[in-house]
């Protein structure tokens, strides 16, 4: 897929009105199987969260463990792949 990095989590989807959604993440729009799987690709590919990698293996258990130390108030700093480049965005935890 040539990625900047053999990791990160893909996100299939984004649920409307939630903070990802209002940070502008995008989720897969091409419906695809892989190894008898159903997947959504070509969202954004999250490769770390306040500067620190992220793994494929993880997953969601990975984000939630980011998450759980958050405090109200503090943001996170995303490192995406999206479309065939690295952006950063910045999600506001209210």
């Amino acid at each position: 897929m040539h990625l900047p990095q053999t990791s990160g989590i893909l996100v299939e989807k984004v649920i409307r009105d939630s903070l990802a959604y209002k940070a502008g993440l995008r989720g897969g729009t091409i419906e695809a199987n892989l190894a008898g799987e159903n997947v959504m690709l070509g969202g954004d590919i999250i490769l770390s969260i306040n500067g620190k990698n992220v793994g494929s293996s993880g997953g969601i258990k990975e984000i939630l463990g980011f998450l759980k130390n958050v405090k109200s108030g503090s943001s996170l700093k995303l490192e995406l792949w999206r479309k065939g480049k690295t952006e950063l965005i910045l999600i506001n935890i209210p």
